[in-house]
């Protein structure tokens, strides 16, 4: 998928399935005559060489984006870096990611459970950022996340 379009369309299809109001919001902006310009999409991950930014990134690289700017979040435990393109009406990209080693060993035990669920083939794939969630979940694990982490408990049950 080297068409940055066609991947961006598949993130909004994406986004707008889980969030069916953004597409009524966006259908009322454009009926007064307005343009929606897209200036940034964010995406989460954990820090896994299977499913970590690098992966993720892949596929914005490919298409011409490069690395602007990386930034750590303490509190959260979290790493981020923002990419952009030299077309400047494309979006930037932000992809943070979960720093799994500052965390208890049950909850890199359950995270471990559900990247290795992950395919190797769309972990190598530049459709991976276009996924979703590419593993099962259930409530009590689920619980389990989201009491040490709420961006894990997130990532777990919304995926990418």
């Amino acid at each position: 998928m080297s068409d940055l379009h066609t991947l961006f369309d598949k993130l909004w299809a994406d986004y707008t399935e889980l969030n069916p109001s953004a597409l009524k919001i966006h259908a009322l902006i454009e009926a007064r005559g307005e343009h929606i310009v897209n200036d940034h999409i964010a995406l989460r991950t954990f820090r896994h060489p299977k499913v970590g930014i690098d992966a993720l990134s892949s596929a914005f690289i490919a298409g011409g984006y490069a690395p602007r700017g990386e930034y750590e979040f303490p509190e959260k435990k979290l790493f981020a870096r923002h990419y952009e393109h030299e077309d400047a009406t494309l979006p930037k990209v932000f992809i943070s990611e979960l720093k799994l080693d500052a965390f208890s060993s049950s909850l890199q035990d359950r995270v471990a459970g559900l990247i290795d669920q992950v395919d190797e083939s769309l972990a190598k794939s530049p459709e991976l950022c276009v996924t979703g969630r590419p593993w099962a979940l259930n409530h009590r694990h689920y619980t389990q996340l989201v009491g040490e982490s709420e961006y894990a408990g997130w990532m777990a049950a919304f995926g990418f």
